[in-house]
């Protein structure tokens, strides 16, 4: 019996001796909110202040996608770690048609874009317009920057292509319009839904995607957008041939 208390003494002084040595562990820091967040794995925001800011950008300029107002997207392909994927810089400027000054800038990067990507004025359309609506969508890719109203309230919304993706099709950042004029990013539209939605319901408030499940199927899911608490819900989820 001694020996097991000696025994049990040694350990005990041992981690308090081994405790004593450690470096004192680093404080998490506190979580930072932004209006621009990035989709899934996208690691910063960054944001342009300047035309300086702009060396080493391609731009491209779409017109005629909000009732009034340019948008400019300038992007950088850059390499952030080891990874086989290159990430993009993407930029995109709200600029007033009048002064030509930018009325605001969301910013973000991408993990995986193509080098046509943000590069043509055509690859971009509006269903508040109508700028393009009737051009073809193949393999649910409705071009680099979609404007539209998700949330039903009557609001010019914008959709920026984040993602080329996989058989479903491409992924999106959604950024909805608020009362300040302001576009602030839809987290769950973003993280949850992520592709383009096919279908519009303004009366029972939905919003359904259509994507590759396999080879001959294709699942289909619906979003219903609460309107008194402005959450949005996954209503169902059905495999239907393709």
């Amino acid at each position: 019996m001694r020996q097991y208390r000696l025994l049990a003494g040694f350990v005990i002084i041992f981690l308090f001796i081994y405790c004593r040595q450690q470096p004192a562990g680093k404080k998490e820091a506190p979580a930072q909110t932004s209006a621009v967040v990035q989709h899934q794995d996208t690691a910063r925001s960054l944001k342009v202040d300047s035309p300086a800011d702009l060396r080493g950008f391609r731009s491209c300029f779409y017109k005629r996608l909000f009732k009034s107002g340019t948008i400019a997207v300038d992007v950088k392909r850059i390499k952030i770690d080891d990874s086989y994927y290159d990430s993009c810089i993407v930029n995109v400027r709200i600029v007033d048609d009048a002064s030509k000054k930018s009325k605001q800038i969301i910013s973000f990067t991408t993990r995986l874009l193509t080098e046509d990507n943000f590069t043509k004025p055509g690859a971009a359309r509006s269903y508040i317009t109508g700028k393009n609506v009737r051009s073809e969508v193949v393999d649910n890719e409705y071009g680099d920057i979609v404007v539209a109203d998700f949330n039903f309230d009557a609001k010019e919304d914008i959709a920026l292509l984040s993602d080329i993706g996989g058989n479903a099709g491409p992924y999106y950042n959604f950024y909805i319009q608020g009362e300040d004029g302001e576009y602030h990013i839809d987290q769950y539209l973003t993280d949850s839904m992520m592709l383009f939605p096919s279908h519009f319901d303004k009366t029972k408030k939905t919003l359904t995607t259509l994507g590759h499940a396999g080879v001959a199927y294709v699942g289909e899911n619906i979003y219903k957008l609460d309107m008194i608490r402005n959450k949005w819900l996954h209503l169902s989820y059905r495999i239907i041939r393709d």
